[in-house]
């Protein structure tokens, strides 16, 4: 058991929360923008 190399640590590493977070922010950023854009429906159907 002397020669078995060590295990990483379980779980993520922590770049990939704060990661996670960047993308989660960044997406609702977008959704918002998106909710107050206007459309006109003149240009959809022309």
């Amino acid at each position: 058991m002397a020669d078995c190399p060590k295990c990483p640590p379980a779980g993520a590493p922590l770049w990939l929360a704060t990661f996670a977070d960047l993308m989660s922010l960044l997406m609702c950023f977008f959704v918002l923008l998106l909710s107050f854009a206007t459309m006109d429906a003149f240009y959809f159907l022309a």
